[in-house]
């Protein structure tokens, strides 16, 4: 399924959405790139660290993600 999400990547810093929400991809990006810095800066980190985020449109691709990209193995209602 993810294989046909769009992407946003800066430096260390990757975003996956569906196509549609261009909107709230841009604004989630533009976040987490601003709170990367300031988190940076205050836990004085002296590597960067790898971001990936996945904006899932509903609770069925959000269960799938988490079990097939996270191997996490969570209850589904």
């Amino acid at each position: 399924m993810i294989d046909r999400y769009k992407h946003m990547k800066h430096k260390n810093i990757e975003l996956h959405f569906i196509e549609g929400h261009e909107y709230f991809a841009k604004k989630a990006f533009d976040s987490l790139k601003s709170s990367y810095k300031k988190l940076k800066e205050y836990f004085e980190l002296q590597n960067d660290i790898s971001i990936m985020t996945i904006l899932a449109p509903n609770r069925l691709e959000f269960e799938y993600i988490i079990i097939s990209k996270l191997n996490v193995s969570i209850e589904i209602p």
